[in-house]
């Protein structure tokens, strides 16, 4: 199987078909740490004993179709530290050996936890309200990935922030000229139905994992990820993409 692309994964495992591991690359924000332990261990025992159960079934989904969906697991560090990390995991062309790669969940938690903060410490009058808004603006536009807020009801967009509006060619502002249009329809046709599966799944179950989406005449790969916030009268996605 061809491996899949992934932007700078921060943890990438090469395993053999049980799922031991016998090498390790860490990046990003856990680069400090020594996975020389790893080596020769089981990937369930870096695991809480509450993941085993997923885990087992992201192996049975490799060995039976070569390639598992993005799932979170709580990855143990070798220092301790216990992580959220989401992992896609797949076989490669040997048949053998397998090689899980994953992203690291801290950034969108701590966007939420704070996007959270901020609702709670707010009452529902009309200045508070409108403070609470700047600071969920401020907050996108911080991002360097590309956020959209897009109406829960009907998936339109309501913000873009300004890797959004340069990455999509959106307008600035509420979405007058109806860009979620331009948006959905630029997806390939199977991509569209998946992109809006996930926001489903997420309004019903409250998270999802990841999706592959390719968009623009270019076709080029995002992964999106969703997570469901409350503004003004009714709910909101807030929908992150990086590019694939």
């Amino acid at each position: 199987m061809i491996e899949p692309p992934l932007a700078a994964p921060d943890i990438r495992l090469s395993l053999d078909r049980d799922g031991v591991i016998r090498d390790a690359t860490l990046a990003g924000a856990f680069a400090e740490e020594t996975v020389t332990a790893w080596i020769g261990l089981p990937w369930a025992a870096t695991l809480p004993e509450r993941d085993g159960l997923l885990l087992r079934r992201i192996l049975g989904e490799v060995q039976a179709r070569g390639l598992s969906p993005f799932r979170p697991l709580v990855q143990r560090l070798p220092s301790g530290r216990e992580v959220s990390v989401e992992y896609t995991t797949f076989r490669l062309e040997d048949g053998q050996d397998l090689v899980a790669v994953g992203k690291s969940l801290q950034a969108v938690t701590e966007i939420q936890n704070r996007l959270i903060e901020t609702q709670q410490a707010m009452s529902q009058d009309y200045l508070k309200l409108r403070e609470v808004e700047t600071r969920y603006r401020h907050l996108v536009n911080a991002s360097s990935e590309a956020v959209l807020l897009l109406d829960a009801r009907d998936f339109g967009v309501l913000e873009a922030n300004p890797m959004a509006m340069q990455t999509f060619g959106l307008t600035s502002g509420p979405a007058k000229a109806n860009p979620v249009r331009r948006l959905l329809d630029s997806l390939r046709p199977e991509d569209l139905d998946t992109f809006q599966s996930m926001l489903h799944e997420v309004r019903e179950r409250g998270g999802a994992p990841s999706t592959l989406v390719r968009i623009g005449a270019t076709r080029d790969p995002w992964f999106a990820r969703a997570s469901l916030m409350v503004a003004q009268a009714h709910p909101v996605f807030l929908v992150q993409f990086a590019p694939a």
